[in-house]
């Protein structure tokens, strides 16, 4: 019994602490957001403001038809810069938003994205693309002889 009482008065006694404790707010101040040069600040997409339905339509189309030229090109196909990888989420989000545009419906994160994604594209400069065959024959250890036949 007296054990009990023990604990009780221990846990009470606690509970009482930890209740009087002040309660501690930190505010939370997030990091300043740089600009990117490459991307309009989230949400305030060029491609957006342009008067008519039509205009965006036709810059969508244009971003989306590079792309798809880019993704499907030896030259960015070949390359270790990350030029494909932006080709082909600009391919995704252009073909997107183009698909809202074509319904009336006007989504601006669409529109960043293409815009966004396509600009980072066409940052990267272009390589000078390596057939599989020039490649092999390039490698250090030496072409396979089927590569050669």
């Amino acid at each position: 019994m007296r054990n009990i009482r023990g604990i009780a008065v221990a846990v009470g006694t606690l509970l009482a602490v930890v209740s009087c404790a002040p309660a501690i707010e930190v505010a939370y101040a997030p990091a300043p957001i740089k600009a990117d040069p490459l991307c309009p600040v989230w949400g305030a997409s060029t491609i957006a403001a342009l008067p008519s339905l039509s205009d965006m339509r036709s810059a969508v189309w244009a971003r989306y038809s590079r792309a798809v030229e880019e993704s499907e090109s030896d030259r960015t196909v070949y390359n270790r810069s990350p030029r494909l990888e932006w080709a082909y989420a600009a391919r995704a989000a252009c073909g997107a938003a183009y698909g809202y545009l074509s319904s009336g419906e006007v989504n601006s994160e669409r529109l960043w994205n293409c815009e966004c994604y396509s600009n980072r594209m066409e940052s990267f400069a272009r390589g000078p693309g390596i057939s599989i065959r020039e490649r092999l024959r390039r490698s250090p250890r030496g072409p396979p002889i089927s590569a050669l036949n």
